[in-house]
C-alpha cells in the first residue's frame, strides 16, 4: 500500500485484516478459559485483555517511536524540498498531527504545497516501516506460538474428571438444576443452621 493505492484495494485490506484480527482474538480468549479450571476463569480472562492492553500500550509507544525516528530521518529531504528553514520543518515533524488535523493540514497545503507534498511523502515513508516493524513483530508472534506447550490445548484435568460426572438419572438431573438455581437466584438459598 502506498499513496497510489485505490481506496477499493486500501478498504478491502482493513477488512480482511480487521476480521483476521476479530477471529484470533476470540479464539484466544476461548482456548485460555478451556485451559484452565472452572474456579479459575475470571482471572484467566482478565489476565488475557490485561495482556492484551499493555501490549497495546508498549505496542503502540514501539510504533511511535518508529514512526517519529523515520520522520527525523527526512528532515534535510523535506526542508531542502520545500525550501523552508529547518527548525519550523523540525517542529512539524516533532508534532506530526498537524497532518491529521483537517483544518491545519488544508492551512498548510495552501501555504506551502512544496512543503506538503514532501512531508506528505515522507510521513508516508515512515508509515511503511511502522508497518514493516509491525509484520516482523506479527511473525515473530506466530513463530513462538509453536514453542507453546501442548499441555495448553488438552482440558484441564478437573474439567475432564467435572464431565465424566454427568447426572444419567431425572432424579440427578433436578438435583444439578436446583443447586444450579440457587446459585443463580442467592435469594432462594439455603439458610444455614447454628452449629453448622
Amino acid at each position: 500500500i502506498n499513496q497510489a493505492t485505490p481506496r477499493w484495494l486500501l478498504m478491502a485490506a482493513m477488512g480482511l485484516m480487521g476480521s483476521g484480527m476479530g477471529l484470533g482474538m476470540f479464539a484466544l480468549l476461548v482456548t485460555t478459559q478451556n485451559s484452565v479450571p472452572r474456579n479459575h476463569l475470571g482471572t484467566a480472562t482478565s489476565l488475557t485483555q490485561f495482556a492484551r492492553s499493555i501490549g497495546a500500550t508498549v505496542g503502540v509507544a514501539v510504533m511511535g517511536a518508529v514512526l517519529t525516528i523515520g520522520l527525523a530521518s527526512h528532515v534535510d529531504d523535506i526542508q531542502r524540498a520545500s525550501g523552508l528553514p529547518e527548525e519550523e520543518v523540525a517542529r512539524v515533524v516533532r508534532k506530526p498531527n498537524a497532518l491529521i488535523d483537517p483544518i491545519a493540514r488544508r492551512q498548510m497545503e495552501e501555504e506551502s504545497p512544496q512543503f506538503f507534498e514532501a512531508i506528505r511523502g515522507a510521513l508516508g515513508g515512515a508509515l511503511h516501516r511502522v508497518f514493516q516493524v509491525g509484520l516482523v513483530l506479527a511473525v515473530l508472534a506466530f513463530i513462538s506460538g509453536f514453542w507453546l506447550p501442548a499441555s495448553l490445548a488438552k482440558p484441564h484435568l478437573e474439567t475432564t474428571r467435572e464431565a465424566e460426572r454427568v447426572p444419567t438419572s431425572v432424579a440427578e438431573c433436578e438435583k444439578l438444576l436446583m443447586a444450579e438455581m440457587t446459585t443463580i437466584n442467592p435469594e432462594n438459598e439455603p439458610v444455614a443452621e447454628r452449629g453448622d
